[in-house]
């Protein structure tokens, strides 16, 4: 046989029985494609100035993207090639040099990048443009086309590149280190238990339970996170390593106690036994693949839904405009608004003033900012309550990690702003040295005198430095009054509430209805106009970014997670012929030995993806139950669950198929 048909043939059986990493890597050389086709298009390189985002931020999803194929690559090749070691061992039987042999996988290498990236273009072209009407439509773009981008094309390329840079430079390696001995035994090389399996084992367990537990409390919040939290995560990640072959090895000790149990299932125990031991780094890596999938997915998701509900909640009407006593005597604002927005449902002002205050926190030190003040008549209007306050109460907002821990100081103004950052620093340290010289501008609240309660007066909105509604300060009718007596009509403000009977139109109504307020008050008064469904809008825009690069990441994690647990088992082909064959000779039949194959093959592709999901389930519920962002997470997580769940089993019985009609092939 000439050299040239030996090479051709080479590429012809290896393409046959090697399938599973030709799918592999156009799988994933296929949603990278998809991904950056999508970022760096105009229309997604514009959307990003809108919703900011930092090129930094985008430099850092793409670095992690990058180096998880790196790895993925690294790890399929290095596998793929050592499953060839009696392939290897046999050229040089024939009398191949080394040379020879490296020229035949050269040519070979070149063919499956080849096709690797033909078939990854041609899925990824194809599925790119559902893929981009899904994120289009997420991130609220209309009417626009992405076409192929020559960065995801040259993406891809570069990644098929380096796929045969790898593989070429890995095999050179391999050849040169290894003698024909090791490369034979390389295709059969398996790890065995020793002694030490149940020690380890047992030690293992104890780390990850006491680890997993570490984590599970510093999920509590940013101040729980110490500096060990980092060292708990990479021992607990470690020893699941360990665990893996242990916990098929403890099980069969347990199984071995029910005599029939055990029995009936012998053959499909012991090789699991085996095959959890030399199959530990991929369904480590698969467990760890998954779980990180799965995170990212749910998070995405999870973020981007919760965007619109967060503005739910923190905004008590369809629209609001904050206007000072001078502008509402001289407008009538809401004929002004029902011209633009329509038919109004309810329309209310809610009269508050602007008063800096400065927060003496025994543990904090100062604090200072400013908060609108309300009259507890106007207070109890708006909440429909009863509450009574004296004139040395008051009542303040609860909010997420602003709560007032302290005394309370109220500096009265006459007029302009309450807090100006120019003097905040020197306002500080001489604090005392001011409130004694100007005792009448300040009112003093002991530390039990203030009473906290959650409010929801007004729409969020951040009017100037630290200054955020719907939060308002609520002090007795007489110092309300007092306080107001005292301020220009400038400083007494009214938040305008209104409900509409629709806000659909409410681009158009933003946008004419700030055009008239700048007319009316300038650019001031018109930055206060906040329609609920705009801020909606915005703030589901910002987390579409979040979503559209967690979902990719998630997909890409899990799509490899499931490639190299396919390779893997594809990888004992040969293996299981042979089984086959011996369990031919002792007279099983072939359905009883698919039954075995099949028992084997639904275990390993189970139990990672099990484990994986019971892990990320417990870190995910501790997190939501720390957030107190009610049943909406854990409903998206349980979604997310069932659809992987099902995808996945769709994937296995394929996988199966596939793999009981090679092992039962004559080829």
């Amino acid at each position: 046989m000439k050299f040239n048909e030996l090479i051709l043939k080479n590429i012809k059986y290896n393409i046959r029985n090697y399938i599973a990493y030709l799918l592999g890597t156009s799988a994933v050389l296929s949603i990278l494609f998809m991904f950056f086709n999508f970022i760096y298009s105009d229309t997604f390189l514009e959307k990003s100035k809108e919703i900011f985002i930092k090129g930094y931020e985008k430099n850092i999803i793409i670095g992690i993207m990058t180096l998880f194929l790196m790895a993925f690559i690294i790890y399929i090749t290095v596998t793929f090639t050592k499953t060839r070691g009696k392939e290897l061992g046999v050229y040089y039987t024939i009398g191949l040099t080394s040379k020879e042999i490296l020229r035949i996988l050269f040519y070979e290498n070149i063919v499956i990048s080849g096709i690797s990236i033909s078939i990854g273009l041609i899925v990824g072209i194809l599925f790119s443009r559902l893929f981009n009407m899904a994120f289009l439509k997420v991130m609220d773009i209309d009417n626009v086309n992405i076409g192929v981008n020559i960065v995801g094309l040259l993406s891809v390329v570069l990644v098929g590149l380096l796929i045969f840079l790898i593989n070429h430079l890995y095999q050179k390696i391999l050849l040169r280190r290894n003698s024909i001995v090791e490369l034979i035994k390389f295709s059969s090389k398996k790890e065995v238990a020793r002694k030490g399996v149940f020690v380890k084992g047992i030690v293992s367990a104890i780390a990850f339970v006491v680890s997993y537990n570490k984590i599970i409390e510093c999920i509590g919040g940013a101040s729980n996170i110490t500096k060990y939290t980092v060292v708990f995560a990479i021992v607990a990640i470690a020893s699941l390593y360990f665990l893996i072959g242990f916990f098929m090895a403890l099980v069969e000790v347990i199984l071995k106690k029910f005599k029939k149990i055990y029995n009936n299932n012998i053959v499909t125990i012991r090789t699991l036994s085996s095959k959890f031991l030399s199959y530990r780094s991929t369904i480590f890596i698969s467990i760890i693949m998954t779980a990180a999938g799965m995170f990212f997915i749910i998070q995405g998701v999870s973020f981007y839904k919760l965007g619109g509900m967060y503005i739910d909640r923190d905004y008590k009407s369809d629209l609001s405009i904050i206007v000072n006593k001078k502008q509402l005597d001289g407008n009538d604002f809401k004929s002004i608004i029902e011209k633009y927005a329509g038919k109004i449902k309810a329309y209310n002002e809610l009269e508050n003033i602007e008063e800096q205050y400065i927060e003496k926190n025994p543990e904090a030190g100062y604090n200072i900012r400013a908060l609108r003040i309300i009259s507890n008549e106007t207070y109890n209007k708006t909440t429909k309550l009863t509450k009574e306050l004296k004139e040395n109460e008051v009542i303040a907002p609860i909010e997420e990690g602003r709560n007032i821990n302290g005394d309370l100081t109220l500096k009265l103004i006459t007029k302009g702003k309450a807090i100006n950052t120019n003097y905040f620093i020197d306002f500080i340290s001489n604090l005392d040295k001011y409130k004694k010289e100007n005792n009448n501008k300040y009112l003093e609240f002991n530390q039990k005198n203030i009473a906290h309660e959650k409010m929801k007066l007004s729409n969020e909105i951040y009017d100037c430095i630290s200054d955020m509604r719907p939060g308002f300060l609520v002090l007795n009718n007489k110092v309300y009054n007092e306080i107001k007596s005292n301020l220009d009509p400038e400083n007494v403000y009214y938040d305008i509430l209104v409900d509409l009977e629709s806000d659909h139109d409410y681009k158009r109504i933003n946008q004419e209805l700030k055009e008239e307020l700048k007319k009316i008050g300038g650019e001031e008064l018109a930055e206060t106009l906040n329609i609920k469904s705009n801020s909606r809008h915005i703030e589901m825009s910002k987390s579409s970014f979040i979503f559209f690069t967690f979902f990719f990441l998630g997909v890409i994690f899990l799509t490899g997670s499931g490639a190299i647990l396919y390779f893997k088992i594809f990888t004992s082909l040969d293996e299981d012929k042979q089984r086959k064959n011996s369990f031919n000779r002792i007279g099983l039949t072939t359905t009883e030995i698919r039954k075995i194959i099949s028992k084997e093959i639904r275990i390993i592709f189970l139990v990672p993806s099990i484990i994986a999901l019971v892990i990320t389930a417990i870190i995910l519920m501790k997190m939501y139950n720390q957030m107190n962002e009610g049943k909406v997470p854990q409903i998206i997580m349980l979604y997310m669950f069932m659809g992987y769940s099902i995808v996945y089993l769709s994937i296995y019985e394929i996988s199966r198929r596939a793999y009981l009609k090679k092992v039962f092939s004559s080829r």
